[in-house]
């Protein structure tokens, strides 16, 4: 009984394990694709003799089978600073799942393990980050792990080094999509992935609970109405080019905000080097004052009635936070006026710093970063 599962999951599941058969020939039974990218990404060709994959720095290797929905994969890495693995790629391999891994001297401890959902071939690393995705564990450069990651339905368990507890387990999943590609990527140096195996998993497998679990915070600002995109140079222009604005830009999009409030705009766009206007309204019973908290990735500039009250640009480099989105990081008063009231995120991307990396994604200096969330607090009494 145990030959015959074995037999089973070796000849339709096991990734690139190399096999013997009778006549004692190897045979591969995946292998890396050819360059998928327009540009700015090298991929790998085949893998080496020796059976592993030889993930090029700034590159990727991608397996050209589509794995199953649910599936448990185990891998070891060596010679990393910043690897990553994507699966439940699209064609494009432009959106995917994603998690990568912070070995170098000078990582954060609780920076090591992150998740990240993947649009349009931007990795939003600021939008995504402690506690809830970005996790503590022991890894040291230049050493060889290993890596389990268990995928069932909406939901991802992450392991290393033959640990019985997950060092994250990300639940829900945030690109909703089921099934598709899987790749190596590396953000930085070169390194060699082995030693890996694939299994499916059925869909009443179970996993470990999610260390935190996204609660919405009260007062998270949900629906937003977003405009085409638009150009306006940098936000020293940003308030004239709004002004002259009729009911936004083109037809406007209702999208959705995540638990904690954060609006990703590289899930609706895949051109970063614009600016997109999003809008929502506040309903208040009088005249009073409540505290926005908001914070933002690149660039943004705020209205309320139309009229402009914050531009500023997101450079977090001297308190360690480098970027990251965190919900009320940043805060300004709001006077309110019976009734309705408009508030208005004009946000921009780091397309800026792509350029300035010269590191292109599809042919483009693509942002990495692009969004912000935002959220009401009450403050004080009506205003007489």
């Amino acid at each position: 009984m145990m030959r015959v599962v074995s037999c089973l999951i070796g000849v339709l599941y096991i990734f690139l394990l190399l096999q013997r058969s009778a006549s004692g020939e190897e045979s591969h039974l995946y292998t890396g694709t050819q360059a998928l990218w327009k540009d700015g990404a090298v991929i790998s060709n085949q893998p080496e003799e020796d059976g592993k994959f030889h993930v090029p720095a700034m590159g990727y290797v991608v397996i050209e089978n589509t794995i199953p929905d649910n599936f448990s994969l185990t891998f070891d890495v060596q010679g990393a600073m910043m690897p990553g693995i994507g699966f439940r790629a699209d064609p494009s391999l432009a959106s995917y799942e994603y998690f990568y891994f912070r070995v170098y001297a000078d990582a954060q401890p609780q920076e090591t393990i992150q998740y990240i959902p993947t649009f349009n071939g931007e990795m939003s690393w600021q939008l995504y980050n402690y506690p809830l995705y970005e996790r503590e564990a022991k890894l040291k450069a230049n050493e060889t792990f290993s890596v389990k990651l268990m995928v069932v339905k909406n939901k991802a368990a992450l392991y290393l080094n033959d640990d019985r507890e997950p060092a994250m387990v990300i639940d829900p999943l945030l690109t909703s999509r089921r099934g598709g590609k899987l790749l190596f990527t590396s953000i930085s140096k070169a390194f060699v992935v082995s030693n890996l195996q694939l299994q499916p998993l059925a869909d009443d497998v179970s996993l470990p609970p999610a260390q935190h679990v996204p609660e919405q915070l009260s007062g998270t600002l949900q629906s937003w109405s977003l405009s085409t995109q638009f150009d306006c140079g940098n936000s020293s222009y940003i308030f004239q080019c709004v002004s002259k604005l009729k009911n936004g830009v083109g037809d406007l999009k209702k999208v959705q905000a995540d638990s904690q409030g954060v609006v990703n705009l590289s899930r609706y766009y895949d051109v970063p080097g614009r600016w997109v206007l999003a809008t929502t309204e506040l309903e208040s019973s009088g005249k009073r004052q409540v505290t926005l908290e908001y914070d933002y990735t690149h660039e943004v500039a705020i209205f309320l009635n139309g009229q402009p009250i914050f531009t500023g640009k997101e450079i977090d480099r001297d308190n360690g936070n480098f970027g990251r989105v965190i919900p009320g990081e940043e805060s300004i008063m709001l006077s309110l006026e019976e009734g309705k009231n408009t508030l208005s995120f004009a946000v921009h991307g780091d397309e800026e710093l792509g350029r300035y990396y010269d590191a292109k994604r599809l042919g483009l200096y693509q942002a990495r970063n692009w969004g912000f969330t935002a959220r009401i607090v009450p403050t004080k009494e009506p205003v007489q």
